[in-house]
């Protein structure tokens, strides 16, 4: 049976508001259900990543695929440590609603013929599905983007924030900018602040998102400080993506799948794989607009970011180069 007044505790330590709690806790209860029903299961500890897979398949077909209950499975998971049902869970709510913001924004961004031609017969896979079907989707969705929009305005729409993040987490970045003694100071103690995140989940033996840590990640970090907190080159922040699965990049032998490990986008990342989806290099500024919105805020003013390179055209990394307004360069 499930520990509930645990599940409270975790979730009051956390500041879910209490209606969220329990209807978690409603959802947690059909998902208990379902596995000693279903998969005659009596303990929910016992549950496999196979279990796992076949309860959100039931998700799907009974509507129930919505992402309160995808977040109520993953505190489950953080509360009982299962870290293998945590990286599932991740990798199905990772950048999930972009294709949903995709057409929002578009809605805005052209008329109602050139937005039908964009978008119609297009199938988006619901939430849950597997990864296998999505880089399909992209493709036809960013070939007609491609097909219908200017080059400067294809970029400038992808970048728009179709990554949207949490408005707590871009204050925390222009607090932190703030409080630094420059642009550059800024950058340095960002990248401090990473590698100390993952020296402290190496030392508890547990994962940065979906992948493991250990010193091999941390030393390639530590070596490369343009990931994620990026470098100031001039009137430009130049910065790298850390890879998805950095210890299975670091090892990996064939270029391919090196690519493979190192992409996070859910929508192209299966295509690396296999080889038989041939995506456009367009569709990576999105994750362009991932760090626009970032820099945005940080500089409380709309920036440029641009693609440097990226791994659907075949370099080893993604690379991106904000540019910097003249009164933040030195």
């Amino acid at each position: 049976m499930m520990d509930e007044k645990a599940f409270r505790e975790f979730c009051f330590k956390n500041n879910i508001k209490e209606e969220i709690i329990e209807a978690n806790l409603v959802f947690l209860r059909e998902f208990e259900h379902y596995i000693e029903k279903e998969l005659e299961k009596s303990d929910l500890t016992k549950v496999s990543v196979d279990d796992l897979s076949s309860f959100i398949e039931y998700m799907i077909n009974s509507g129930k695929n919505i992402i309160d209950n995808f977040l109520a499975l993953i505190r489950y998971s953080f509360l009982t440590k299962r870290e293998d049902l945590k990286v599932l869970l991740y990798e199905i709510i990772d950048g999930a609603d972009v294709m949903k913001y995709l057409v929002e924004e578009l809605k805005g961004e052209v008329d109602e013929e050139t937005l039908t031609t964009i978008i119609e017969g297009i199938v988006f896979p619901p939430l849950g599905s597997s990864s296998n079907i999505k880089p399909k989707v992209t493709k036809e969705i960013v070939d007609r983007l491609e097909d219908n929009l200017e080059e400067k305005q294809c970029k400038e729409f992808l970048s728009s924030g179709l990554h949207r993040l949490n408005p707590g987490t871009l204050r925390g970045l222009r607090e932190k900018f703030l409080a630094a003694d420059n642009l550059d100071d800024f950058l340095t103690k960002k990248h401090q602040q990473l590698l100390e995140n993952l020296e402290n989940l190496y030392k508890e033996g547990t994962k940065f998102f979906t992948q493991d840590v250990d010193e091999h990640v941390i030393e390639y970090v530590k070596n490369e400080p343009t990931i994620e907190s990026g470098v100031r080159q001039g009137d430009k922040v130049i910065i790298t993506k850390i890879p998805y699965m950095t210890i299975d990049y670091l090892n990996e032998q064939d270029e391919q799948l090196k690519r493979y490990h190192y992409c996070h986008c859910p929508w192209v990342r299966e295509a690396l794989k296999t080889g038989d989806i041939e995506i456009s290099p367009m569709f990576c500024y999105c994750s362009a607009g991932y760090y626009k919105q970032q820099w945005d805020a940080i500089l409380d003013q709309p920036v440029k970011v641009e693609v440097l390179e990226t791994i659907l055209n075949g370099d080893n990394k993604c690379k991106f180069a904000v540019h910097l307004p003249k009164k933040f360069i030195p």
